[in-house]
């Protein structure tokens, strides 16, 4: 086994490589590593290969699978989940709309010169939904975007009588005045391939009204949670939607916990060549705040993190270990400039040129 040091592992870990170059091999053991090591850890893996799933789950103990395929689970994105009063429920609706409204922004590569009132009208939506549903899913919105391509004035009327904030009513009836009904016909496109056919993969796990992950169970002490989604067997929108979903939920999940009066353990949310939440506005909150809830970060990309094609390139300086391994080009000595490095011991196990830098 490696020589680690457990401290340098209480924070945000980034591991950087190249294709191939041992990157998963390396997440799989610092998982394992964790999991035996730092006290009452839990270790929670967004995998989009498939194969470290496989193996990380032949080394620990009674691990949780979500796999959309072999053992399927319904994940709804707008699912506000429990709260304990009209307080907190406000809250989460103003904290989920904010990042489903960037969500959609980025699933459905929207015009720049529509952007802003196409955004208003997916937040007056969300909001109108969120005042008659804990609950609302894809085809809700779809419904309300298909009604308003086809009846401007219903939105309007609906809008009005459903109690909401007047600001709200007024941007959102504002941006459906300006954009031509064609405007819409690409987003409700894209809408479609999560809402149809009803039977589908991507409809069966999104469109449920009630997520069925038990995201309580997950931040318990030791526990070891699987997410395998392999990039091959499913559309790039169902990886994108996924992940984001799973970040937001689990760090709402983790901020309710703060103010609970369970203990607040360790979580590790480890990461594998993924950048679809890069967008999250609670992505800040994350790397400033979320290690005094327990929450730790671990990311593995290609590029180094102060690389402007990272997209991790603002919070560069937020990671407190990097495990570097060597590049054949410049770009290792960019990794590498400027942090401390150690290299750990290995045997035949283990990743090869492995380096550390903190």
């Amino acid at each position: 086994m490696a020589s680690l040091d457990v401290e340098s592992l209480k924070g945000h870990i980034f591991v950087v490589g190249a294709t191939g170059s041992g990157k998963s091999t390396l997440l799989v053991f610092l998982m394992r590593f964790i999991h035996e090591n730092i006290k009452d850890a839990s270790v929670i893996f967004i995998d989009p290969h498939g194969d470290a799933s496989v193996q990380l789950a032949s080394l620990v103990e009674n691990p949780t699978l979500y796999d959309p395929i072999y053992s399927p689970f319904a994940l709804n994105p707008m699912d506000l989940g429990s709260y304990k009063d009209e307080s907190e429920r406000t809250y989460l609706v103003q904290r989920r709309v904010s990042e489903l409204v960037n969500m959609l922004n980025e699933l459905f590569g929207v015009e720049q010169s529509k952007a802003p009132r196409l955004l208003w009208i997916f937040r007056g939506l969300l909001y109108y939904l969120y005042s008659i549903t804990d609950t609302p899913t894809f085809l809700d919105l779809y419904t309300l975007l298909s009604d308003l391509l086809r009846d401007p004035n219903e939105i309007r009327v609906l809008m009005k009588s459903s109690g909401l904030d007047d600001e709200i009513i007024k941007n959102t009836i504002e941006a459906i005045s300006s954009l031509p009904p064609e405007s819409f016909t690409a987003v409700l496109n894209r809408i479609s391939g999560f809402v149809m056919p009803a039977g589908s993969l991507t409809s069966k796990t999104f469109n449920t009204r009630k997520t069925s992950v038990d995201w309580n169970k997950m931040l318990e002490s030791t526990q070891v949670t699987i997410f395998r989604i392999p990039r091959h067997a499913l559309p790039d929108d169902f990886h994108k939607i996924l992940t984001s979903t799973i970040v937001m939920d689990l760090f709402f999940a983790i901020e309710k916990r703060k103010n609970g009066t369970k203990p607040i353990t360790p979580v590790y949310l480890v990461i594998d060549e993924f950048q679809n939440f890069a967008d999250l506005d609670i992505l800040d909150v994350i790397f400033s705040e979320a290690r005094k809830f327990g929450l730790f970060l671990v990311i593995a990309h290609q590029t180094p993190p102060s690389s402007e094609r990272n997209p991790f390139a603002f919070y560069s300086k937020q990671f407190k270990a990097y495990y570097c391994f060597s590049f054949r080009t410049r770009r290792r000595g960019k990794a590498c400039k400027g942090y401390g490095q150690f290299e750990l011991e290995r045997n035949a196990h283990e990743p090869s040129e492995l380096h550390c830098f903190s």
